[in-house]
């Protein structure tokens, strides 16, 4: 009996994947409005401790308010990303030409016929597809921006009647309160996480974007909202953010010394923000093994890409939580946490209660 439950419970994950892949056009959209919406209600959060003459802010002008917000980044977001990509498209023959340059500088002191293996060095690392891969990687998260604001205002409408929905679907209170307590905790992790993994990137991408300014690399605020955007993606997204402004350096300028400063300088925000700064902010909230992390980075970027990469530890956490809160789930919880240290069951702390 216990082996044709897990041989369901196989059986419905394999055509869970199939699904996610199959219907990434439809759930990609889905999953980064609701990291929106979380955005959102961590906005109005705040907004809600502000008061104007003593009084709060009304409701529906918080909603309004954080909306408007989130749609003002979407639009500025996108001014930059579509006006940088022609901007880049038209300087792709001038670093194609620097780069030719450069490889044919650096064969001239060994004095040996490496035109052949430069040429095709050449012909591999051609700077149009670099830069390209570089444009794709953030155009598809914008590639579906209407209907990722589309989902996102029927989100914020539903939301407001779900707590109503939730007592008719749970009359028993007991019930009622266990998967409250579940969707509460999942609020509060997820709301944690995004709002102050926003202000680390944001800050790491305004950083990157004074010292690019300053030593003058091109489109600098393109590669600065790349750095924000990637520094979303654990363990390997600081690493190629920094590479690209520094490649770029590299061939604009055709020296070690402008390189050199982006790399060391962009390495310095990037090791301060996210090994000093970020860590002390977070705490110990983020209670998710690092090999965990690797593997749903791998998993979910296999799934949907880049926007795969960057949900990756919001869905862990999600998952974390979720199965914490189900004693047939928790061996789960435990293998996927850093330390197996999980918040006790409420069923649980009642029946110790009662005991006592």
């Amino acid at each position: 009996m216990a082996l044709q439950k897990y041989a369901y419970g196989l059986i419905i994950f394999i055509a869970s994947i199939f699904m996610l892949y199959i219907g990434k056009t439809v759930f990609m959209p889905l999953t980064l409005a609701i990291i929106a919406w979380f955005i959102i209600k961590q906005l109005i959060f705040y907004i809600n401790k502000l008061a104007l003459k003593g009084r709060k802010i009304p409701v529906f002008l918080q909603n309004i308010f954080a909306f408007i917000v989130v749609i003002g980044a979407f639009v500025g977001f996108s001014g930059i990303l579509f006006n940088s990509a022609e901007a880049i498209q038209g300087k792709i023959p001038e670093y194609q030409q620097n780069l030719n340059q450069l490889i044919h500088e650096i064969q001239l002191p060994f004095q040996m016929d490496f035109k052949g293996l430069f040429e095709r060095i050449s012909e591999q690392f051609n700077i149009s597809s670099i830069l390209g891969l570089a444009v794709s990687s953030v155009s598809s998260i914008f590639s579906n921006a209407v209907l990722i604001l589309l989902y996102l205002l029927f989100i914020l409408i539903e939301s407001s009647s779900f707590k109503e929905k939730l007592v008719k679907l749970y009359p028993n209170q007991n019930d009622k309160e266990d998967v409250d307590a579940i969707l509460s905790s999942i609020n509060t992790s997820m709301s944690s996480y995004i709002s102050l993994k926003t202000v680390t990137s944001l800050l790491t991408g305004i950083l990157s974007y004074i010292i690019l300014s300053i030593v003058g690399v091109d489109f600098a605020i393109f590669w600065a909202y790349l750095i924000f955007l990637l520094n979303y993606i654990p363990t390997i997204g600081s690493l190629i953010a920094t590479l690209f402004p520094v490649l770029i350096a590299f061939i604009q300028f055709g020296t070690w010394i402008q390189p050199s400063i982006v790399l060391v300088a962009v390495a310095g925000v990037q090791v301060f923000v996210g090994n000093i700064l970020e860590p002390k902010l977070m705490g110990n909230s983020l209670n998710v093994s690092p090999l965990v992390v690797l593997i749903s980075l791998a998993f979910w970027g296999w799934i949907w890409g880049v926007v795969g990469m960057i949900i990756s530890v919001p869905i862990a956490i999600m998952l974390i939580i979720v199965c914490t809160q189900f004693k047939d789930l928790r061996w789960i919880a435990i293998l996927l946490s850093s330390n197996g240290d999980l918040p006790i069951l409420k069923k649980e702390t009642s029946e110790v209660q009662k005991t006592k």
